[in-house]
């Protein structure tokens, strides 16, 4: 379970960076929105899958992984951070005497 609480707080911090990149950017363009999309953060680091999802994956699927690309990264990214968190998550019992 401590692989999750550390991929847990890896995407986190990576989201909130993200997150950040893109209220600076809104606050330089005059307060007009800026959001990096999934895709777009991908394509950052050379690893952009659009073309080989539309190639590869059947046009239902291809539809459907498209959107999520088009997502905020720091909202797909913070939310697996999330959700590895709940995954990792191990209730403590503290002893009361």
């Amino acid at each position: 379970m401590a692989i999750f609480r550390l991929l847990a707080l890896v995407f986190i911090v990576v989201g909130l960076m993200l997150l950040g990149a893109d209220i600076v950017t809104t606050l330089e363009k005059g307060g007009a929105l800026a959001l990096r999309s999934l895709a777009t953060v991908l394509g950052l680091v050379n690893a952009d899958p659009s073309m080989w999802v539309q190639v590869a994956l059947p046009a239902s699927v291809s539809a459907i992984v498209m959107v999520v690309l088009g997502w905020p990264g720091w909202a797909f990214i913070g939310g697996f951070g999330v959700l590895f968190g709940a995954i990792g998550f191990t209730p403590r019992h503290h002893d009361h005497q």
